[in-house]
């Protein structure tokens, strides 16, 4: 008989039993579980003892160590409990998320059973609606408008305008001289842009003798003439706000102020 096995067993479940009795006596699932295994063991061993067992030493299990044992064991039941309740918490999310697909699926297919029917029923009625036939034109003649053709309307007569007339120094810088000589003529010429007919040096002379040398005045007053509609208005203009500002009748000044007032003729021909 294993009467050694036996022992060794005996004592291991002497030492659980009063481990369990030093915790006020309350045998949780572990020690339970443990206890009963112990129990099997001598079950076993009283049970088969015509099989040979080898010597086992005999080997001294501690308080401490035993409580060291049982608290590992809780410790590996608790993993495994929460292992569980978590593999139990993914299966019922899992079923939960199937479940909301499932009613989703079921509420796009109503909404589309629903537009089907009302697609059907509008195509019905529309159906079974008389169609009405379209009333019959009369035809009706166009009244005849005699054509009576515009008379001419008489342009009003326009005022004569008033030439004005200035002292005889200021006309005499607008006297026209009269020279047959040909390159008098091809001075001559229209001009479309005063400032661009003017030279460097011109530019120069001009500022300095007759804008007493303002160039703003000068660029100013080339813009203004360039926008005029004709030559009475920009002699009008030219007398009122250069001439005499800038005193152009004077003897030293004559003859470069009527060279300047033939270019500005020259833009109006």
């Amino acid at each position: 008989m294993k009467t050694k096995k036996i022992e060794l067993t005996l004592r291991k479940l002497n030492k659980l039993f009063d481990t369990v009795k030093s915790q006020n006596g309350k045998l949780e699932g572990m020690e339970r579980d443990l206890m009963l295994g112990y129990l099997r063991e001598i079950y076993d061993d009283v049970l088969f003892e015509e099989e040979k067992t080898p010597e086992i030493k005999e080997t001294s299990y501690s308080e401490e160590a035993m409580k060291e044992a049982i608290e590992k064991a809780k410790q590996e039941a608790r993993v495994k409990a929460t292992l569980e309740l978590k593999a139990k918490e993914n299966e019922i999310r899992a079923l939960a998320e199937r479940e909301a697909e499932r009613k989703l699926q079921a509420k796009l297919a109503d909404d589309r059973r629903k537009v089907l029917e009302k697609e059907r029923e509008a195509l019905e009625a529309k159906m079974a609606a008389p169609v009405l036939e379209d009333p019959p034109v009369m035809e009706t003649k166009a009244p005849t408008v005699e054509f009576v053709p515009p008379q001419p309307v008489k342009p009003a007569p326009q005022p004569a305008q008033k030439v004005k007339v200035f002292d005889e120094d200021i006309e005499a810088l607008f006297e026209k001289s009269q020279s047959n000589e040909l390159s008098q003529k091809l001075s001559s010429s229209p001009l479309v842009n005063i400032k661009r007919a003017i030279s460097i040096n011109d530019k120069l002379l001009y500022i300095n003798e007759l804008f007493n040398k303002n160039t703003a005045m000068f660029d100013e007053v080339l813009t203004k003439l360039n926008n005029l509609n004709n030559l009475d208005e920009a002699k009008a203009y030219l007398v009122e706000h250069v001439i005499q500002v800038n005193n152009w009748t004077s003897n030293s000044r004559k003859e470069r102020a009527q060279k300047f007032i033939e270019l500005v003729r020259r833009r109006y021909l």
